[in-house]
């Protein structure tokens, strides 16, 4: 072989491994950065499960990786689960919903299956099937948590679906009524303190020595011109119960001077300097 060939033969092959030993490596590493995601999946869930609308690279190779450990070991309820989590990661929702139903299907435990199948429900925004989810594992502390951080302006309308399915789903010790004041919340938020009524009175039946839910209710009463001596009593027995409240006496102050009863309002505003200055224990 002429030794230019050869030269020109070399120089290729040179050419070729120069430009795909890169992509080789970069391949690589996804894969190895897919795997390490995987793990971190099966360690903290909860820390590594990051959709933030477009998934990365990383993320799909691992629910890639996933589905085809799933698909060696059909009857394993944990890789199943996986392929969930690494779904919810690569913001699959529907497939992440499928994986965690059939988990629970095989037998995955029962708290940790719909605890993930409610979250991804949250995730797909179907607050109902969320609701329900977490109530099959016992625990509706993330519909609570939900619910709460939906509770500002233009998020409302969501917030309501959230908690009138605790309502409908909770306990009467504490979720129904936690339901029913925080659906009086989200109305009063949006300046409908008729309707904020309604709920306040459920949550005091279930609960009636609750403060916070004795306050609002006084305030409805207030605001929609109910019984003012009813909210007069109630508010006496939420001082009674918590007198060295903050909060308390921060809302007593915007009620009576909402109502233009400004020596009450002057008597609560200097409360609550106090207690934010720590001169009375505070809550």
């Amino acid at each position: 072989m002429p030794i230019t060939l050869r030269w020109w033969l070399l120089l290729g092959v040179s050419v070729v491994c120069a430009l795909a030993i890169p992509n080789l490596v970069s391949a690589f590493s996804h894969d190895l950065a897919a795997l390490r995601l995987l793990q971190s999946l099966v360690i903290a869930p909860d820390g590594a499960l990051a959709c933030q609308g477009r998934p990365s690279v990383e993320a799909l190779l691992a629910q890639a990786q996933a589905r085809r450990s799933a698909e060696t070991t059909p009857g394993d309820a944990r890789a199943q689960y996986l392929v969930g989590l690494a779904s919810m990661n690569a913001c699959d929702v529907n497939t992440a919903i499928a994986a965690f139903k059939r988990a629970l299907e095989l037998g995955i435990d029962q708290y940790v299956g719909y605890q993930r199948l409610g979250a991804a429900y949250q995730m797909a925004q179907e607050p109902n099937l969320a609701v329900a989810a977490w109530n099959d594992s016992g625990d509706l502390r993330p519909a609570l948590a939900w619910g709460r951080e939906l509770l500002q302006p233009g998020k409302t309308e969501l917030a309501r679906v959230v908690f009138k399915a605790m309502t409908e789903m909770g306990d009467d010790a504490y979720y129904r009524p936690e339901g029913y004041y925080h659906l009086a919340v989200a109305w009063a938020i949006d300046g409908h303190w008729d309707l904020a009524l309604l709920e306040l009175e459920q949550a005091y039946q279930l609960r009636p020595d609750h403060p916070a839910t004795l306050v609002d209710l006084a305030r409805a009463l207030y605001y929609t011109g109910g019984d003012r001596g009813r909210a007069e009593a109630l508010i006496a027995q939420a001082v009674e119960l918590e007198p060295q409240n903050e909060w308390m006496a921060s809302i007593l102050t915007g009620i009576y001077t909402a109502i233009g009863e400004q020596e009450r309002a002057a008597h609560w505003a200097q409360q609550l300097e106090k207690l934010r200055s720590g001169s009375t224990p505070g809550r």
